[in-house]
């Protein structure tokens, strides 16, 4: 197989969220191993491009040499519409699918899963990162699927979080209507005279409106001491969050893996989280499943953790146990599934 590629992301491919970090490690390791990737920014907003870039998209999308391989981020391949036909013409293509758009998109109008589950159709193969994803995505495509993979994200070694007093809540999500922060603040309003602390680690210019609400939740809890929103964070400051912290709590009503909590289990850190794909490399001794929109639910499990440090120390022994796949694994398994699909 050439060793060559065009990836496709959706924007700017150096934010900082799960899906962009997978994409950006991926690439890394795989031209670590020979690889010659070029990278082109579709502008965007997406996952529907206005009119504004759709010249410069098809621009960008023609001047890609022919019977060359593409990996489309499946953030941006669904807006394609009239461009995917050209494109699986000239090109092999494989859609890294990191979510689902109906999932990402609930706010908003539209049959997402109709449309996307036709422009998977439609493409040559399909890579994601979670047997949970795939599972979701056979069963929507049906007799229309195509070749699949599924391919893990990696992780760093990481030194084990030494924690505080054991009331240090930590929240590695962006501000977004799909990470049900709102919910997160509701559960801890229960728990006001409780001590606790909550950092929420991840960017708030995604949702301007959202990001405004959980501001009033917080403000109108008189909660604003307690509970911090960080924004993005990188590098060293990033991982004093993770070290200081004694337990994450993730409570997304989707997620299709969960770099964050891959990152927590990484450091020894226990777990609270509603259902997401990467629990399924964890042991249950290491994490309290709770599920979607319960919000009696989450405040139990926070409580449970607050109250009886004996639990949580055990659940962090048993996080600290954890081997979790290395980005050099993510690279290998990426690197066979091009070589398997096409």
């Amino acid at each position: 197989m050439n060793r060559s590629l065009h990836w496709l992301s959706p924007g700017n491919p150096d934010q900082r969220t799960g899906g962009y970090l997978y994409n950006a490690r991926i690439i890394a390791e795989l031209r670590e191993l020979g690889w010659q990737i070029k990278v082109h920014a579709l502008p965007g907003p997406w996952p529907m491009p206005d009119r504004c870039s759709l010249p410069q998209i098809a621009n960008i999308l023609c001047a890609i040499p022919r019977k060359t391989t593409i990996i489309a981020d499946g953030l941006l391949w669904t807006g394609l519409e009239e461009q995917r036909n050209p494109v699986v013409t000239n090109h092999r293509v494989a859609v890294l699918v990191h979510s689902l758009l109906d999932q990402e998109n609930r706010e908003t109008k539209g049959n997402w899963r109709e449309m996307e589950t036709k422009a998977l159709a439609e493409a040559h193969a399909w890579i994601t990162t979670s047997p949970a994803t795939a599972r979701i995505l056979h069963d929507r495509l049906g007799r229309h699927t195509v070749p699949a993979a599924v391919v893990y994200p990696g992780t760093d070694p990481a030194k084990k979080a030494h924690g505080s007093d054991g009331t240090q809540l930590l929240c590695v999500a962006t501000v977004t209507p799909r990470k049900a922060i709102r919910q997160l603040i509701a559960a801890l309003v229960a728990l006001a005279n409780r001590n606790w602390k909550l950092d929420i680690v991840g960017s708030t210019d995604r949702d301007s409106c959202y990001v405004s609400k959980v501001k009033a939740d917080i403000d109108s809890a008189g909660l604003e001491n307690r509970i911090h929103l960080r924004g993005e964070l990188a590098g060293p400051v990033l991982e004093a969050a993770y070290q200081q912290a004694d337990f994450l709590v993730h409570t997304a009503r989707f997620e299709g893996f969960g770099m964050g909590i891959a990152e927590a289990i990484a450091r020894g850190l226990p777990v609270i989280s509603t259902n997401a794909g990467v629990l399924e490399l964890i042991p249950r001794s290491a994490y309290e499943l709770v599920g979607s929109d319960d919000t009696n639910a989450l405040t139990e499990a926070i409580r449970k953790l607050l109250d009886h440090r004996v639990k949580q120390r055990r659940m962090k022994a048993a996080a600290a146990t954890v081997q979790l796949p290395t980005w050099k694994d993510a690279a290998a398994g990426f690197e066979s599934a091009l070589e398997t699909l096409l």
